[in-house]
């Protein structure tokens, strides 16, 4: 079976990277240019796995995942965020709480990445959909790919989705 995977990127250079990459190694792949794109298409022909960048026009990928996590037929599959601009570890955690399976800094390796797609498929998921989580060697649960020396400092700026102070305030619901 020829897995599908759906990216969701407004970079024209990140869509062909990742492009490449999973064609490369067998994958079918869907492009698309931001979120409402990419829930449109997921909603009409399901993935298997998408890899999300977050700062995105007309919906980003926190507004995507929210939603891709609220519907009954995408909410288990696996959701890879894959960023350049959110790198700060409060953008990490609302991402993996809003149910993100992994939380991944811009560059990777295509081996380092190829390697984050398969161990999320082959990561148990709950019945809810949720995220998987799986044990670092700290015995704490590890979800991203932090690289400490493209670490950066300052603030990021606010996507055009749900804002962040929004998300802040209002502890970002949970669904019911």
């Amino acid at each position: 079976m020829n897995r599908k995977i759906l990216i969701v990127d407004d970079n024209p250079e990140n869509l062909y990277y990742l492009e490449s990459l999973f064609k490369g190694h067998g994958f079918g792949v869907i492009v698309t240019a931001n979120g409402r794109e990419a829930l449109d298409r997921a909603r009409s022909d399901p993935p298997d796995a998408v890899v999300s960048d977050i700062l995105m026009p007309v919906m980003d990928g926190y507004s995507l995942c929210w939603e891709w996590r609220g519907d009954e037929r995408l909410k288990a599959i696996p959701f890879i965020f894959y960023t350049a601009t959110y790198t700060e570890p409060k953008d990490e955690e609302l991402a993996l709480s809003l149910g993100a399976d992994r939380f991944v800094l811009k560059p990777q390796e295509p081996d380092v990445l190829m390697g984050i797609l398969e161990e999320v498929w082959r990561s148990p998921r709950p019945p809810s959909g949720g995220p998987p989580a799986t044990r670092s060697s700290s015995g704490g649960t590890a979800r991203s790919c932090r690289r400490s020396s493209r670490r950066r400092s300052g603030t990021s700026k606010p996507g055009p989705g749900i804002s962040r102070s929004s998300r802040r305030a209002s502890g970002w619901p949970s669904r019911t």
